[in-house]
């Protein structure tokens, strides 16, 4: 019985002390676990032919196997999620910036005596601007006839 205390307080200490670590990964965590898990099932087995310390030492080292390699096949998943999230927002950023209007693209429609200001600001505000509404493109905007209005929503929407 003196074994089975002794496993148990191993797997109690192996878990809190799993547990506890917050920077851990999983490849650490699932070797720390298996090594717990895998100590107390051998030593429960190889208390069986009067060998425990030897039965608890094997499922140990086999428990950190498995439990280091159960959890690099954990983080190795979360590490490819993460590279595909990166690379999906990489490309949403480059089709919104080549959505977005240019300067000459404000202007021309300014220009154009058929498109009214609030349809302009509406464009600027579904697709965003390609450049800094700086004071030197705010003075440009304005001698080439680009109202208040679209200027200001330039400012506001504007990347």
């Amino acid at each position: 019985m003196q074994v089975n205390r002794q496993s148990i307080a191993c797997l109690t200490m192996t878990l809190a002390l799993a547990g506890g670590c917050q920077n851990v990964n999983h490849t650490t965590e699932g070797a720390a676990v298996g090594t717990g898990l895998g100590a107390l099932a051998g030593g429960v087995i190889g208390n069986q032919s009067g060998k425990a310390a030897e039965g608890a030492l094997i499922g140990a080292l086999a428990g950190a196997a498995g439990g280091s390699l159960i959890g690099n096949a954990k983080d190795n998943h979360e590490r490819a999620e993460a590279w595909q999230s990166y690379a999906q927002h990489s490309e949403q950023v480059q089709q919104q910036q080549a959505r977005a209007l240019s300067a000459d693209d404000v202007i021309a429609m300014s220009k154009n005596a058929n498109i009214d200001d609030p349809i302009i600001v509406t464009a600027i505000q579904r697709h965003g601007v390609k450049f800094d509404a700086n004071t030197d493109y705010i003075v440009h905007l304005a001698d080439q006839g680009v109202s208040q209005t679209v200027i200001s929503a330039i400012q506001r929407y504007g990347q």
